[in-house]
């Protein structure tokens, strides 16, 4: 390192040291402490003064200050500016608020924009001079506060409440700052009021109207959208703009709902409405509801509204009820009996509203119905049995129709026309209900209606209801009708109950023991109507069913074991279908060759043994004897031989061809002899058996144990 930039660096070290130089480094702050309303602007007066020239060691070399970079900072962060001439580190809170209006000179006045709260603080204004030269900042700096608008009333009231009719001053307060650095804009429910009192940061309400009622805030002009926090200015005032409106408008017509509805302009709200009709006082509430309005509610309404400031009346209101015409009669001259021939006139008498405009005469005979003529009365000049009937009038308006009950002039008669419907028609099935009316024209009417079933008679009662109708009910029915005059009875009607299968069963032919191989017939009965169409026979084993024919009969012709098992039938007719109870089917008796051939063979096996026993005696005793001759029977004798024990079998293919007992045999060593065997030959039977060395044979006692 050089000597001059050693001393030049020496130098800088010493303008940092207080009273080293004879210039002046300071900064002024006038005043030093400011005020400012949120979302105003601010200006920090500010100046600033250093040496020009600095002379070297020993005067040697002489240096020119130059300010390179001013620079503010808040509440002493050098790490982030407020303003900085070389455009670094500037908080991004300030970026675009902080305007320097200084220079590098003498001058570092600062302006900040949209003042904000957190803007609270010292500011401290900063300046470096070139080639390392040195830095210097203002010790105390310049403090600014920053205050809210607020809008407070004059006189105070509970929540801003005030009466219509009194002085009113609102004030838009602005703390410790003076309200004269600030140009102050009013705002009413958030709409800019425009106001040229003064001072700018009063508004006066003189009197006060119920049309000033609202919420009124201030703002920095510059800065509206920085609007003090609302004041609800709430005028008190007595009901007023009262009236009645009646909902449906229009028409009011009789039988509908029909709202009056009571309104007013009032604060506080209205506490109590009254209605009234004329002067009698009806209800106290806000609305008159009728749901079903009548002529009778016809008349001039009103209503009062009231609260704790005053109380209001409404005009009158006319409530003009429409309707059709009502109450409408008949009255019949002369009264009394009517007598053939002689004239008859009917007056027709309504209330309405509007009144009737029209009056239309009706007779009646039965479900019949003539218009016979027309205007409020009706004449008839010759009255005869065929003019007999119920007369009535209709009237009418606008509105509607009404007509009269039905009057009866007539010449008097025994019921006749008698007849029974039934309902519904159609077809009858059990266990629907089903209606029987007796009807019939009488005059006087039928007094009495009495009910027969073939000729058995039932109950007194214009219909008979079958809630439940069952093939009990079944049968002929008529009625009996019945007035002063005289009895007709109906034509019988037939109640023909249709039903579907049921009671539905199996027989068994032949009934009792079922012998194997024998034919089975099963036969279903069911009682129907109409009657059965179809049936269907199963066959069941466990879960597994078949369906094995059809027919009101089902025949096995040979019934075997594997026919066993549990049967049932089916009925169908076009109402539905029924099942029997299951019947079981299984073999309870013998075989048929059981019963049948077991005597037999039994018979035949007694007869072999007897013979072969006595052939057995018969042929021991020749041994001894002479030699045996070939018989005239056509057998062949065994050949002499002293020493030979030969036997010989009798034929008794005669007896029995199923039965071949014994056979011949050549001579052997042994002795032995073969019963021959036979396939219709049972174990059980056996009559002889082969032994070595001879023949064993079982008495009758013996063969009776065997078999």
């Amino acid at each position: 390192m050089g000597v001059e930039e050693t001393l030049r660096l020496l130098g800088a070290t010493l303008l940092l040291l207080p009273g080293v130089l004879g210039g002046s480094w300071a900064a002024w702050y006038q005043p030093d402490k400011i005020c400012a309303v949120r979302g105003s602007s601010v200006v920090l007066p500010c100046s600033y003064d250093y040496p020009a020239t600095y002379s070297g060691f020993l005067g040697m070399f002489t240096y020119t200050y130059t300010v390179q970079t001013v620079m503010w900072c808040h509440n002493n962060r050098e790490t982030s500016y407020v303003y900085h001439s070389g455009g670094d580190s500037i908080s991004p809170e300030y970026r675009h608020r902080a305007e320097y209006l200084g220079n590098k000179q003498k001058d570092c006045t600062l302006k900040i924009k949209d003042i904000r709260t957190a803007d609270r603080g010292t500011y401290r204004f900063r300046f470096e001079i070139s080639d390392n030269g040195g830095k210097w900042a203002g010790d105390t700096g310049v403090t600014l506060s920053v205050s809210e608008l607020q809008v407070k009333m004059s006189p105070s009231g509970v929540n801003g409440a005030v009466r219509e009719g009194d002085a009113v001053i609102l004030t838009c307060d602005t703390g410790s700052c003076s309200s004269t650095q600030t140009q102050i804009t009013w705002f009413k429910n958030g709409r800019p009021i425009s106001h040229t009192q003064t001072p700018a940061n009063t508004l006066r309400l003189n009197p006060v109207s119920y049309r000033d009622s609202g919420d009124y805030s201030c703002a920095v002009r510059e800065y509206r959208e920085y609007q003090s926090q609302g004041f609800t200015v709430d005028v008190y005032y007595a009901p007023k703009s009262t009236s009645v409106s009646i909902s449906p408008s229009g028409k009011i017509v009789e039988g509908r709902p029909v709202t009056l509805t009571c309104s007013s302009n009032a604060n506080p709200p209205v506490q109590r409405y009254t209605w009234f009709k004329s002067s009698d006082m009806l209800e106290k509430k806000p609305s008159l509801f009728f749901a079903n309005i009548s002529s009778g509610d016809s008349g001039q309404y009103y209503c009062a509204a009231q609260n704790r400031i005053g109380t209001h009346n409404s005009p009158a209101v006319t409530v003009d009820v429409q309707y059709a015409p009502k109450s409408t009669s008949v009255s019949i001259s002369p009264s009394g009996e009517i007598v053939e021939g002689s004239p008859v006139t009917l007056t027709c008498s309504s209330n309405a509203n509007p009144p009737v405009q029209r009056y239309t005469w009706f007779n009646s005979s039965g479900d019949a119905v003539w218009e016979k003529g027309s205007g409020q009365s009706f004449t008839i000049s010759n009255f005869s049995s065929e003019d007999s009937g119920q007369y009535y009038c209709e009237a009418h308006n606008r509105i509607g129709t009404h007509h009269s009950p039905a009057v009866t002039v007539d010449v008097q008669y025994a019921p006749k026309d008698t007849s029974v419907s039934i309902s519904p028609s159609g077809e009858i099935l059990e266990g629907s209900p089903v209606t029987l009316t007796c009807s019939s024209n009488a005059n006087p009417p039928v007094q009495r209606y009495t009910w027969f079933k073939s000729s058995d008679m039932l109950e007194e009662i214009q219909s008979i209801i079958f809630d439940n109708i069952s093939s009990g009910d079944s049968g002929q029915y008529y009625c009996e009708a019945q007035n002063r005059i005289g009895t007709r009875n109906s034509p019988a009607v037939t109640v023909d109950v249709q039903y579907t299968p049921k009671s539905t069963s199996v027989s068994i032919s032949p009934s009792g023991e079922i012998v194997e191989g024998s034919p089975v017939t099963l036969s279903c009965s069911s009682n129907a109507n109409p009657p059965v169409q179809r049936y269907s026979w199963f066959n069941s084993i466990g879960d597994a069913v078949w369906e094995k024919g059809s027919g009101q009969s089902f025949t096995i012709s040979n019934f075997s074991s594997e026919d066993s098992g549990q049967y049932y039938c089916e009925a169908h007719n076009k109402h539905g279908a029924d099942s029997s109870t299951a019947v079981s089917l299984t073999i309870t008796g013998p075989a048929k060759w059981e019963t049948v051939l077991l005597p037999a063979v039994l018979g035949s096996a007694l007869c072999v043994c007897i013979v072969t026993a006595v052939s057995l005696i018969c042929a021991r005793r020749r041994k001894a004897g002479p030699p045996v001759e070939e018989s005239n029977t056509g057998t062949q004798s065994p050949p002499s031989d002293p020493h030979s024990d030969i036997y010989t079998a009798l034929d008794i293919r005669a007896v029995s061809a199923e039965y071949d007992t014994l056979k011949f045999s050549q001579h052997s060593a042994s002795n032995t002899y073969t019963a021959l065997p036979s396939p219709a030959q049972s174990s059980e039977y056996e009559m002889i058996r082969e032994v070595t060395g001879g023949w064993t044979y079982w008495g009758q006692k013996e063969m009776q144990e065997k078999l």
